[in-house]
């Protein structure tokens, strides 16, 4: 699975935030990773998913709480 599949994925569950943090902010995250990547390498891979779940966790999006990422 590709990241940009991840993120449609995830899409919906973004949708409509008014935080900053929508599937624009992801997109312009992964960019940035692949963009470190060039320079620094690493696994793009882990790199490139790692960006585009980096807020899956975030208490923001899963009713405020702390510990519950993992779950997500």
């Amino acid at each position: 699975m590709t990241a940009e599949e991840i993120l449609e994925i995830l899409a919906p569950q973004f949708e409509g935030d008014v935080s900053g943090h929508d599937i624009f902010h992801l997109k312009r995250v992964l960019g940035l990773a692949r963009e470190l990547h060039k320079k620094e390498g690493g696994n793009l891979l882990l790199i490139e998913y790692a960006a585009a779940l980096h807020d899956l966790d975030d208490h923001k999006f899963n009713g405020g709480k702390l510990d519950s990422g993992g779950d997500m």
